[in-house]
């Protein structure tokens, strides 16, 4: 298991916009890199300015069906139009760290923040979500690949 630094954060709630999802582990890079190509120019033509990191929040993680959100946080909360949709990235107490690498290899990642929950008496408080540092197909080397991962606590 690679060697995770898990930091306590306490954050401030962030208004989202963003697509809903279910897809196969193997299609989730594909479904993200779609919706984010529609959340944008909707964007764009709202004059909403979205943050600079995409996320994905993920709800329920199977073989065979993953269900999740992609989309990026914005300004301010949008007005709902066709798949897109406007959500918020809670507030309030997590625990953070961070992956360098390919997506599918992150298991050794959520583990550690799993185990410093446990070890820290907290439990959590809600679904998780991953930040993209790191744009695949700008970036060649799959160990730059920069992962954020963030695991709200219960108060």
């Amino acid at each position: 298991m690679a060697n995770y630094t898990i930091e306590e954060r306490s954050l401030v709630p962030q208004p989202t916009a963003f697509i809903h999802l279910e897809a196969t582990v193997a299609t989730i890079p594909q479904a993200i890199a779609e919706a984010l190509g529609e959340i944008a120019p909707y964007l764009e033509e709202s004059g909403i300015e979205m943050g600079e990191l995409p996320f994905a929040r993920y709800y329920d993680v199977q073989p065979e069906k993953v269900v999740f959100d992609a989309g990026f946080p914005v300004s301010r909360p949008v007005t709902p139009r066709g798949r897109v949709q406007s959500g918020e990235l809670p507030g309030g107490p997590a625990i953070v760290t961070t992956h360098f690498g390919l997506y599918d290899q992150m298991r050794p990642a959520y583990e550690a923040l799993k185990q410093w929950a446990q070890e820290h008496g907290r439990a959590a408080a809600g679904a998780p979500w991953e930040l993209y540092y790191t744009d695949p197909a700008a970036e060649p080397n799959l160990e730059r690949w920069k992962t954020e991962i963030v695991q709200p606590l219960a108060s």
